[in-house]
């Protein structure tokens, strides 16, 4: 199983990927920690001064080695694969929330303030990268509210249940 997780940053895809390799007994790759690497900041705090779409051209750089394998493997990322790299996954799913969700998850994480016009900016960005993601592959949406093992379950839920084109 080959799961790859994509949102907006606050959204939860690292606390439910960690779950769902868990279940599943295989490795976890978080895009975050990715691209503090890559970057050379030192901190969630400093990696957020960088800008969503630049966050988006660094994942490009960075997936390709992790994709390319054969291993179960579950991904959080920011929604920039190419297409040869989305063939590499069973799963493509979409973590959404409320602009307010976020807004508190981020500030509970002592990440920086953020208004919710801010997020909903943010999040028109990625509603733009769904919609060309679907256009390519079989992609799922998953709201992220309540408890992470509820949030899992529904995801584990929808796998194999979509079709290309369409956004479920």
């Amino acid at each position: 199983m080959r799961v790859y997780i994509f949102g907006i940053g606050g959204v939860g895809k690292t606390t439910v990927g960690q779950r769902v390799a868990e279940r599943f007994g295989c490795e976890h790759i978080s895009g975050s920690s990715l691209m503090m690497k890559l970057s050379g900041t030192k901190s969630r705090e400093e990696l957020e001064k960088i800008s969503p779409e630049m966050q988006m051209a660094i994942e490009e750089i960075v997936y390709p080695e992790y994709v390319n394998s054969e291993e179960s493997i579950v991904v959080d990322g920011h929604g920039t694969l190419t297409d040869q790299q989305l063939d590499c996954f069973d799963e493509i799913i979409y973590l959404y929330a409320s602009p307010s969700d976020i807004a508190k998850r981020r500030a509970d994480r002592g990440r920086r303030e953020t208004s919710v016009e801010e997020i909903e900016n943010e999040m028109d960005i990625y509603n733009e990268k769904l919609v060309r993601l679907a256009e390519r592959t079989k992609v799922k949406t998953v709201h992220c509210s309540g408890a992470i093992d509820s949030v899992v379950d529904k995801m584990i839920e929808k796998f194999d249940n979509s079709e290309i084109g369409k956004i479920n």
